[in-house]
């Protein structure tokens, strides 16, 4: 007899919740969980380039390579990202950034493979050769992107993202002359998952 109570019990363990569950009375909404709700740790690589200002670093296109980590909140119709970035030139690495931003998107489809837009506003240390000094800015970006599959355990996506940042140098440690602030503009295509 006992040994038949606790096979009785390991069976009822065994069984997934919804099984057990009471089934909802007329009128009472089911409540469910959709694996597109949830917390992800994502990766991107993006090309892509900066246009410089006149009177600061010359004019023209700096091509720009472009790697972030993030924290990301999905929910069934938009997501948003915490990301840490770094930004390099490969020809010249005496140009570069690190970044920090955070992004809010918005998908405009319900299927798995879906198109999103979204905006956000970031934090930047900026280095280039002309200013001799580190150079502290703010921004805001926005941008358009599709994630192959919202349903997916990892999920890859590739976005296009159009930046603006005003940054203001310090003073160099040498002169004592503060460089002018300037402004930087960003198009960056890429590339990335989240897990």
């Amino acid at each position: 007899m006992r040994a038949a109570l606790i096979a009785v019990c390991l069976t009822i363990a065994a069984l997934p919740s919804s099984t057990l569950a009471a089934p909802a009375q007329p009128g009472e909404p089911t409540v469910t969980t959709s694996s597109r709700d949830r917390f992800g740790i994502g990766a991107r690589v993006g090309l892509g380039g900066v246009v410089r200002s006149e009177g600061v670093d010359g004019e023209g296109v700096l091509p720009m390579v472009a790697a972030e980590l993030d924290l990301r909140f999905y929910d069934d119709g938009w997501f948003g990202d915490i990301a840490l970035g770094l930004m390099f030139n490969p020809d010249d690495d005496r140009y570069g950034a690190l970044t920090l931003s955070g992004t809010g998107n918005l998908y405009l489809s319900e299927a798995a493979m879906a198109p999103y837009v979204g905006a956000g506003v970031g934090l930047r240390m900026d280095s280039a050769p002309e200013t001799s000094e580190l150079a502290m800015g703010v921004g805001a970006h926005v941008g358009a992107g599709l994630v192959l599959d919202r349903d997916a355990a990892t999920r890859w996506f590739a976005d296009l993202r159009l930046g603006a940042h005003f940054v203001s140098p310090s003073a160099n440690a040498f002169t004592g002359r503060t460089p002018p602030s300037y402004v930087r503009f960003e198009l960056l295509a890429g590339v990335g998952a989240s897990f």
